[in-house]
């Protein structure tokens, strides 16, 4: 706006020189050049001066005076939405003999409202049901922080169909494209027909048991009662230290509610923690595990139920789980650099052997920090890792360094994990082969591990 007033004045003193209207457009263009405004407004602005006019800002504009908002329309439209609040704005402009750019204004600006859809719940609770949430929930907090390991001992589960084919979601169809392509389309579609029940049990630490619901069966709670019975037996295996202490937290779906199965439960001294009435966003099935779920099986095609069950077994066993356990690697010299005997003194190899040692001696020196038991050490290893295990047991340097070992797949006597490296003609490489004879056999074993020992000592 700046510029176009610049350009008027120029213009206006343009025609008080005596310029034509083609000379002076002229000059607008060699002084704005891109800024210059068009021919048109130069001309009708060189006719509107050479005519008289003095003024160069533009005229007033005619048209509705803010008038209309005033405070006692405010009050007329605010009378009108209380009375119906799904009134759209032609309707309240019809009503009041107001303009929808006036109402617009008083519902959006002067009373500060909005249009908001209502939300769809499973159920609209009563004064008295949220009532019972919030005293369910104060018990529990009050629970854990009378007893801060409550939850540990505390599992809980439910049920829910899984589809052959459920649509994804419109915010999963989202995508990048660029404002000239053209917006995606998908054909709206239904769940499938074809789908699989599963029941899932949970603690802190992550997941308990879960089956399938056989197809044709109805989980009732007879059927529950043995679902029940199954459970213990898993919690009795898998989680050792709260079988006698474990807590069932479920919904309060029929075949949970059912006298056999309080009866059941009361008889095996399992307490249940009280779940408030249609309140399905507290239960962690159904606000953490089953979303988490369908949303990665969303907008698949799985076919039959068995792949149904196989992915959604998969992914149960992805699910991180929180353990007591400090995992530590360790790195060590292998080859030449960790194993080759120069055959002299001081020069026996074994360096990835010692390198292993030297971080036994460090884990047992700062595990603690990081939450470990320097007493409760368990060593590992597979394959290669395995032999070295092995010799590691029966070294008098270890003793106090670790608890428990662990071999997979390799042992001492293991001859392909592990090369001689010598030096006594050149640098060669000899690997024990099994000798013909079980005594000659015997013999290079004993060899090989008291050579290895020494080396080690």
């Amino acid at each position: 706006m700046k510029r176009s007033l610049e350009q008027r004045y120029a213009i206006k003193f343009c025609v008080r020189l005596g310029k034509n209207a083609t000379e002076t457009f002229q000059m607008l263009q060699k002084a704005f050049k891109d800024e210059c405004i068009s021919r048109s407004q130069s001309g009708k602005w060189h006719k509107a001066f050479k005519e008289g006019r003095e003024e160069v800002a533009d005229e007033p504009r005619s048209g509705r005076p803010t008038t209309a908002r005033t405070d006692e329309n405010v009050d007329r439209v605010l009378k009108v939405l209380r009375t119906d609040r799904r009134s759209s704005i032609q309707q309240i402009a019809d009503t009041l003999h107001m303009s929808t750019f006036v109402v617009h204004g008083i519902v959006t600006e002067d009373l500060q409202m909005r249009k908001v859809c209502a939300k769809l719940v499973p159920k609209v609770l009563t004064q008295d049901q949220k009532e019972l949430r919030v005293l369910r929930c104060q018990e529990l907090l009050d629970l854990i922080k009378n007893e801060p390991g409550f939850l540990n001992s505390v599992v809980t589960g439910d049920e829910s169909w899984m589809f052959e084919y459920d649509p994804e979601s419109k915010r999963q169809s989202c995508a990048w494209h660029t404002k000239s392509s053209p917006r995606p389309k998908k054909a709206r579609m239904s769940k499938s027909r074809i789908k699989t029940m599963i029941i899932v049990f949970f603690d802190i630490r992550g997941i308990v048991h879960c089956e399938f619901v056989p197809q044709g069966k109805t989980v009732n709670s007879a059927f529950y009662l043995e679902v029940l019975r199954r459970l213990k037996r898993w919690i009795a295996r898998v989680r050792t230290d709260i079988k006698d202490t474990v807590k069932l937290h479920h919904d309060n779906a029929t075949s949970h509610t059912a006298f056999i199965i309080t009866n059941f439960l009361a008889r095996s001294n399992t307490p249940v923690i009280p779940h408030p009435p249609y309140s399905l966003d507290l239960a962690p099935c159904d606000f953490f595990l089953f979303p988490r779920l369908k949303r990665e099986m969303k907008g698949t095609h799985w076919e039959t139920v068995e792949n149904i069950q196989h992915h959604v077994t998969t992914f149960l066993r992805s699910i991180p789980v929180e353990t007591d356990m400090v995992i530590v690697t360790v790195n060590y010299r292998v080859g030449s650099l960790g194993f080759l005997d120069l055959n002299m003194e001081g020069a026996y190899g074994n360096l990835g052997l010692k390198d292993q040692i030297l971080a036994f001696k460090w884990v047992n020196k700062n595990i603690r920090a990081f939450g470990g038991d320097p007493d409760n050490v368990t060593l590992y290893g597979f394959s290669a890792g395995s032999v070295s295990i092995a010799f590691h047991l029966p070294i008098p340097k270890n003793k106090g360094l670790f608890k428990r070992a662990i071999l997979q797949s390799g042992t001492s006597n293991s001859f392909r994990e592990f090369s001689i490296i010598s030096m006594k003609k050149g640098i060669s490489t000899k690997r024990f082969e099994p000798a013909k004879g079980k005594e000659r056999e015997r013999e290079r074993e004993r060899e090989r591990e008291n050579m290895v020992l020494r080396a080690i000592n």
